[in-house]
């Protein structure tokens, strides 16, 4: 069903974090047909950028982690673009707080540090980002998700979302006014906090945890919630409703990535990546009852998945990252 189609090439080596790659795809101009696409990942201290065009050249770069000076350098834990409306950024965060750059990674925006009361004991680092209803960026801590918005190009915190006993391991958002829920965070029981965003964030629902740390998810239209864990399970739960729908024992080891792509016909296609060096790919349909068919997986020989991500508004392609390799692995639909 998926065909390697090409491979690019990293500056340096991927980091064994969990959803270790990114994607992003710009135009020229809104009439323009030409796009540039980005892809991002980290490695240690810094983000390693590879941009490429239509005419297939290819440049890297690297996102600094200005917070860190060479003498006292700070791991970089998670990079996601967000994009808040016509307004794309990169949001970097690490074990200091989170940094806001523009899109391209070379101009730091904002900064913050989510120190509590300059307590000695206490870590602020920062672990999940996600982007909710086109508006607002969510960033995880140890004490509740920070929400921030964008206004008059300058960027401020609204609130911090309560809800969680154990620290932030993953975050997902959409822009869809149709579903219940366009915000989820899992931390790490397992539980899920699921809300409805707005000037104040109100909370839908929340699905209890098992111990069982949650370390991808994925919400998806239809107010649908597709989570990984360490165990190698997916879980795919109702999010307004907190109703669990299906379990699949997906992976041997631990799912370390998820992505999702919607067609509005035939449902919604998961894409999973593992500790256990497979990929596999899901199409998850709602009629009446839900239906999880397995399309096609594939073994990264001798590696361990660390990022997964379609490329473009479909499923016809998307790429894969691993461990200690610099290849950005690009597999396309083949029919």
């Amino acid at each position: 069903m998926y065909a390697k189609q090409q491979t690019y090439a990293f500056k340096e080596t991927c980091s064994n974090l969990y959803d270790n790659l990114d994607f992003l795809s710009v135009k020229d101009d809104a009439d323009s047909t030409v796009s540039h696409q980005h892809f991002a990942s980290i490695h240690k201290h810094h983000v390693n950028m590879v941009q490429f065009g239509e005419n297939s050249k290819t440049t890297t770069s690297q996102v600094l982690n200005e917070k860190s000076s060479p003498s006292n350098e700070c791991p970089v834990i998670q990079a996601k673009w967000c994009s808040l409306g016509s307004l794309d950024v990169l949001v970097v965060v690490n074990h200091r707080g989170l940094l806001i750059y523009d899109s391209t990674g070379q101009f730091l925006m904002y900064w913050h540090n989510p120190k509590e009361n300059n307590k000695p004991s206490f870590s602020p680092y920062c672990r999940g980002i996600a982007c909710a209803a086109s508006k607002y960026i969510c960033v995880g801590t140890p004490n509740g998700v920070i929400v921030l918005s964008y206004s008059k190009n300058t960027f401020s915190i609204n609130e911090t979302l309560t809800g969680h006993t154990q620290a932030i391991t993953a975050l997902s958002g959409v822009d869809c006014t149709a579903n219940k829920v366009d915000f989820v965070s899992a931390d790490d029981d397992g539980t899920i906090c699921c809300f409805k965003s707005g000037n104040k964030f109100a909370t839908v629902s929340c699905i209890p945890g098992s111990s069982d740390v949650c370390s991808s998810i994925k919400l998806v239209k239809e107010d649908l919630v597709i989570s990984g864990y360490l165990s190698g399970h997916l879980r795919i739960f109702n999010a307004a409703s907190s109703t669990i729908l299906c379990e699949i024992a997906a992976h041997v080891r631990a799912v370390s990535c998820l992505d999702c792509a919607n067609n509005s016909e035939e449902g919604s296609t998961v894409i999973s990546g593992s500790e256990d060096s497979f990929v596999r790919v899901w199409k998850v349909s709602t009629n009446n009852t839900i239906e999880v068919s397995h399309e096609w997986c594939a073994s990264i020989a001798d590696s361990q998945v660390c990022g997964a991500k379609f490329i473009g508004k479909n499923d016809s392609t998307f790429a894969v990252t691993a461990y200690d390799s610099k290849d950005i692995i690009v597999y396309n639909k083949s029919h």
